[in-house]
C-alpha cells in the first residue's frame, strides 16, 4: 500500500473534537516563577491546571487516540489547499538511508515523554485542535485564506527538559525539487512585524518585547543573566528532503533564564531554500559536510558526516557557533574520528588512548562515570586510556549535553553538542520561502493572550504569537551573576648579554619579559540555578568546576612565544611558578585548572606564568617593543561546569533520568594589589594519572599532589617522616600494592570548602525584578543593529511576497487530450520561461499526488498515463524554481 496515495479508513471516521479559537483569560500565578505552570504534555499524564482547553491532546508517539492498532509510518498533515497528506514518522523510520535514521535507531530515548520529551508546539496545517494529526474529517480542514493559502509548513516542535534540546520537525509542502538545503533562522525580536500585512504603515506588531539568553549557547560561552543579550539570532541548515512525505529537522540547545517568567518575549522562525551549500569541518575533524549520500569510496572526512553527525546538514549548528550537533550513540565514533584525524596535534600515544577509550565509552551510563572522574569504574579497561580520552574531551569541549540512562542501544542517544568541531562555509542561491514564518511566544514568558494555534492571530491591532503547548521555561542551568576573579599581576623585565660561542668574540643580547598572574575567586557564593522542571535529586547530582583559557588568547598566537614557563631572569621566585595549571598545546583550552567539586572552587588558587624572549647578535639594538606588549586575555578565560545530574523522575528504562552536561561561561577580572593566593606554592596538583608500578622508598617528608587517579601496584615505603599523597580523583589499589603506615593517602582538594547551594526562585526573585541585575532582558547594541537590518529585510521580503501573491508569473501550456482515457501530453514554449527545470504534478480531488516529474524546460513536452486511475477530475500543476506556475483541470473518463 502506497502511503502517499491511501490512508487507513479509521482516519476518516474519527469524530471531530476541534475547537476553533481556544483562549484563556489573563493568568497570574504567584507560583509560576517558583515551580512553573504545572503543565505536562505527556499523553499519558496531561496537565494544564489553569487552562484545561489548552491541554495537549496530540499523540506524537503515533498511537491511535481512541485505542486500537495504528500504523507507525506517518502523521497526517494538510497542504496549502487544505487537503491531507501523509508524512513519515521519524521515530519509526525503517529506511536505512533516511535523513533521520539515527533517531529511529534510538527511538526509546528520542521521543518518549518519560525520558523528558514534551510537546512544545504542533501545527499540521489546520486551524483546529491537535487531533489534526489523526483525522481527515472535513470539519478539521484549515479553510485556507484565498490570499495566503493554507499552511505551507506543517511542523512539530519537541523539547527535552533534561538536555535543554529544542527539536524541530517541518515539511515544506509544495517545495521545488533540486534544492539541497533549508536555511532556518531563529530570532528573538525587539519588535515583531506583522506576519499578515506587507503595509509598512501597519501597526499590527508587538513592540517593546524583551530579550532573553535563550539562544546564547553559541560562540565561546553562555550568557549569564547579569549581561545584556547579544546573541538574539541563530542560523541552522537542514537537508531539504525534496519529499513532502518526509520531515526536515534540526536540534537546538537552549539556555535557561529563570526570570523569563516576568517578561514578554518572542521567538520568530523563518525559512529559505539554499540551492548549494559547502560547509567545511576544520580542526579535530576535517572534511566537508554535503547533502549527498556517501559510499565507502568517499574520503574519511566525508564519512564523518554519516558516521558521527548522522544527518548531514540536518544536524549542523550555526556556522558562527563553532559547534556541531553529534548523535550521542556516535560519541565513541567521535573518539575514533579524533584519533584518526589528519589535522590534529595528537601524538600516537594519545591517538591510541582515544581508540581504546572508544571501546569502553559506548553508552551513557559508562560515559557519565568518566565525566564524574570515576575512572576506576572502568574495571579491566586501562584507566590511563580513559583519563587521556577525558583530557582530550575536556580540552576541546565548549558545550555538551546528553541523557545518560542505561547502556542499551535504545537508551543512549539524545543530542550532544561538542566544541571540537569548527565550521565555516558558504551558501548560494537563497530563495525565501513565503508564508512559512512561525511566531512563537517564548515558553514560560509572561503573555496574557493565549491563542492556541494561529501564528497570525490579531488582537488589539497587534499580531499575537502562537501560544506554546508546553508553556514552561526552557533550558537547564543558569548563572545569575558573572563570577569575579581576583587577580594580581607580577612582571619582570631584564636584558642579558652573554658570549655567543659558535663564533668566538661575538655576543648575544637577549631581552626577557616574564609575567605571572595569581587568581582566586571573590569570596562569595556562585549564583546558579537549575530549572525546577528537571526535579533534580541533589544527593545524586555532581557539579565539578574549573577555569580554562582558550587558545585564541593573544599571547598564544603572538610572535616569540614559547611554552608558559619560568624565564631566565634573576632572582628566581615562586611567584613566577605555575600553580594548579595544565598546559595542553593540542587543546582548544590551552591552559586549564583541574576540575574540582563546586564547593571547593571558591578557595582554589591558581597561577599562570608567561614569558617572551628576543635575541640579537647586535648589542646596539634597542629592546624590541613587542617583547613587552600584552593584551588582556580576560575575554578568553572561562569558568566551566561539568554536571552529572539525576532526576527524581523515572525514565522509560525504569531508572531515574540522568544527564551529562558541560557548560562554559565568561568571568570578570578584578585587579588586586595583594596576591589573592597569599603567595601559596603548596598544593600544585600535577595533571594526569600517577602510577606507582615499581617499589619506591621516600627519604624525606613531603606532600605530593596529583589530579589522579593514583594507581598503586607496588610497595611504597618511607623513612619516619610522614609522606602525604593527595589525589583529586582518588586512588586505585591493585594487586601487589603494599603501603607503609607512614604514607597517608588523601582524596580531594587540600583547600577548604565553601558550600555552594543551588538558588531557588524565592532567593533570586529580587534579581529578576532589578533591571541593574537582570540585564538579559535588554538587547545589547550588537543585537539591536542586527534587529534593525533584519526588520528592513523582512519588510522588503514581505512586500515582494505580497506582490508575487497577487501577480504570480504564469506558465502557459497545452494539455492534450482533455478529457483523456489515460495517456496525456503536456506542451509548453521554453522561450517564455527563464528557468532550468519544470516540476509537473497531478493530484486527485482529495489532494493526493498521483504523478510527480521533474524535466528540463527545454524538453517542452512531458507525457504521463492515468489509465490505471479511477475516472474523475484531476488538477495538473507546473512549477519552476523561480515561481512560474500554471494549473489546469484534467478530466479522466
Amino acid at each position: 500500500m502506497n502511503l502517499k496515495i491511501l490512508f487507513p479508513l479509521w482516519l476518516l471516521i474519527i469524530p471531530s473534537i476541534a475547537i476553533r479559537a481556544q483562549v484563556c483569560e489573563p493568568y497570574t500565578n504567584a507560583n509560576a516563577c517558583e515551580d512553573g505552570n504545572g503543565i505536562s504534555t505527556n499523553p499519558d499524564n496531561l496537565l494544564n491546571p489553569h487552562c484545561d482547553t489548552l491541554k495537549n491532546n496530540f499523540e506524537w508517539r503515533v498511537k491511535h487516540p481512541l485505542g486500537g492498532a495504528v500504523p507507525n509510518e506517518f502523521y497526517v498533515v494538510y497542504d496549502e489547499n487544505g487537503d491531507p497528506k501523509g508524512v513519515r514518522n521519524p521515530f519509526n523510520e525503517t529506511d536505512n538511508k533516511a535523513e533521520y535514521r539515527h533517531l529511529a535507531d534510538n527511538q526509546n530515548s528520542n521521543y518518549h515523554p518519560e525520558d523528558g520529551w514534551e510537546l512544545l508546539k504542533v501545527d499540521f496545517g489546520a486551524l483546529s485542535n491537535f487531533n489534526t494529526g489523526w483525522t481527515t474529517s472535513p470539519i478539521d480542514h484549515p479553510d485556507p485564506d484565498p490570499l495566503t493559502g493554507g499552511a505551507r509548513l506543517p511542523y512539530m516542535i519537541l523539547y527535552n527538559k533534561y538536555t535543554g534540546t529544542f527539536r524541530f520537525f517541518g515539511t515544506l509542502l509544495g517545495q521545488m525539487e533540486g534544492y539541497e538545503t533549508v536555511k532556518i533562522e531563529l530570532r528573538i525580536p525587539k519588535r515583531s512585524p506583522d506576519a499578515v500585512s506587507a503595509d509598512p504603515n501597519s501597526n499590527r506588531y508587538q513592540d517593546s518585547l524583551k530579550a532573553t539568553n535563550l539562544l546564547s549557547i553559541q560562540g565561546k560561552s553562555i550568557q549569564p543573566l547579569d549581561q545584556q543579550t547579544e546573541e538574539a539570532t541563530i542560523v541552522f541548515f537542514a537537508k531539504a528532503t525534496n519529499n513532502v512525505n518526509q520531515f526536515f529537522w534540526f536540534d537546538m540547545p537552549v539556555a535557561y533564564d529563570p526570570c523569563v517568567c516576568t517578561i514578554r518575549s518572542q521567538l520568530d522562525i523563518t525559512f529559505a531554500f539554499v540551492k548549494t551549500a559547502q560547509i567545511d569541518l576544520n580542526g579535530i575533524i576535517e572534511g566537508a559536510i554535503t547533502t549527498l549520500p556517501k559510499d565507502d569510496d568517499t574520503p574519511y572526512g566525508a564519512k564523518v558526516v554519516t558516521g558521527v553527525i548522522g544527518a548531514g546538514l540536518s544536524a549542523v549548528l550555526a556556522i558562527k557557533s563553532g559547534g556541531a550537533i553529534i548523535n550521542y550513540e556516535a560519541f565513541s565514533n567521535l573518539l575514533r574520528v579524533m584519533a584518526d584525524g589528519q589535522g590534529t596535534l595528537l601524538n600516537e600515544g594519545q591517538r591510541a588512548s582515544l581508540r581504546n577509550a572508544a571501546n569502553y565509552v559506548d553508552c551513557g551510563g559508562k560515559f557519565a562515570g568518566v565525566i564524574k572522574g570515576n575512572l576506576p569504574s572502568a574495571g579491566g579497561t586501562d584507566v590511563k586510556d580513559l583519563e587521556a580520552a577525558s583530557k582530550i574531551f575536556n580540552g576541546t569541549t565548549t558545550f555538551f549535553s546528553s541523557l545518560a540512562n542505561g547502556c542499551g542501544k535504545n537508551d543512549n542517544a539524545i543530542t550532544t553538542i561538542n566544541g571540537t568541531v569548527k565550521l565555516s562555509g558558504t551558501w548560494t542561491d537563497t530563495t525565501i520561502v513565503g508564508n512559512t514564518e512561525i511566531l512563537l511566544a517564548i515558553p514560560g514568558s509572561k503573555w496574557s493572550d493565549k491563542q492556541m494555534q494561529r501564528n497570525d492571530y490579531i488582537a488589539n491591532s497587534k499580531t499575537i504569537p502562537a501560544y506554546p503547548t508546553y508553556n514552561e521555561r526552557l533550558g537547564t542551568f543558569a548563572l545569575l551573576k558573572t563570577p569575579r576573579l581576583l587577580v594580581k599581576e607580577n612582571e619582570q623585565r631584564c636584558d642579558n648579554v652573554a658570549s655567543y660561542n659558535p663564533n668566538p668574540g661575538t655576543q648575544e643580547k637577549s631581552f626577557y619579559n616574564r609575567r605571572s598572574w595569581s587568581f582566586k575567586l571573590v569570596d562569595e557564593a556562585i549564583q546558579y540555578a537549575f530549572n525546577p522542571k528537571m526535579r533534580l535529586n541533589p544527593e545524586k547530582t555532581s557539579i565539578r568546576v574549573r577555569f580554562a583559557i582558550h587558545r585564541d588568547a593573544e599571547y598564544f598566537t603572538g610572535g616569540g612565544f614559547g611554552a608558559p614557563a619560568l624565564s631566565y631572569c634573576d632572582p628566581t621566585t615562586d611567584i613566577y611558578n605555575t600553580l594548579n595549571i595544565e598546559y595542553s598545546p593540542e587543546a582548544e583550552y590551552i591552559l586549564s585548572t583541574p576540575y574540582v567539586p563546586i564547593d571547593y572552587i571558591t578557595n582554589m588558587p591558581f597561577r599562570i606564568s608567561w614569558s617572551r624572549l628576543a635575541s640579537t647578535t647586535n648589542p646596539a639594538l634597542p629592546r624590541p617593543q613587542w617583547v613587552d606588549e600584552f593584551i588582556s586575555y580576560e575575554e578568553n578565560m572561562f569558568i566551566q561546569f561539568s554536571i552529572v545530574g539525576e532526576s527524581f523522575d523515572i525514565g522509560k528504562d525504569g531508572t531515574p533520568n540522568e544527564f551529562v552536561q558541560v557548560l562554559t561561561f565568561p568571568v570578570k577580572f578584578e585587579e588586586q594589589t595583594d596576591d589573592p593566593t597569599g603567595g601559596q606554592t603548596l598544593g600544585n596538583y600535577a595533571s594526569g594519572v600517577k602510577e606507582y608500578d615499581s617499589d619506591q622508598f621516600f627519604f624525606y617528608e613531603s606532600d605530593k599532589y596529583f589530579e589522579g587517579p593514583v594507581i598503586i601496584s607496588a610497595k611504597l615505603e618511607s623513612a619516619p617522616e610522614k609522606i602525604r599523597i593527595n589525589s583529586l580523583n582518588g586512588f586505585q589499589i591493585l594487586p601487589g600494592a603494599e603501603i607503609s603506615p607512614d604514607i597517608e593517602l588523601i582524596t580531594g582538594p587540600n583547600f577548604p570548602a565553601r558550600l555552594q547551594p543551588e538558588r531557588t526562585y524565592a532567593q533570586i526573585s529580587g534579581t529578576c525584578q532589578d533591571p541593574d541585575k537582570y540585564k538579559a532582558q535588554t538587547f545589547a547594541n550588537k543585537a539591536l543593529l542586527a534587529e534593525k537590518a533584519e526588520y528592513a529585510n523582512r519588510r522588503a521580503a514581505a512586500e515582494r511576497n505580497q506582490s508575487n501573491r497577487y501577480f504570480p508569473p504564469e506558465i502557459r501550456f497545452e494539455l492534450m487530450p482533455n478529457p483523456t482515457n489515460g495517456l496525456t501530453t503536456i506542451r509548453w514554449n521554453s522561450t517564455e520561461i527563464a528557468d532550468q527545470s519544470v516540476w509537473v504534478t497531478v493530484v486527485d480531488i482529495s489532494g493526493t499526488e498521483v504523478v510527480s516529474r521533474q524535466v528540463s524546460v527545454i524538453d517542452e513536452v512531458v507525457q504521463f498515463d492515468l489509465s490505471g486511475l479511477p475516472s474523475g477530475v484531476y488538477m495538473v500543476q507546473l512549477k519552476t524554481e523561480s515561481g512560474y506556475t500554471g494549473i489546469r483541470k484534467l478530466v479522466k473518463q
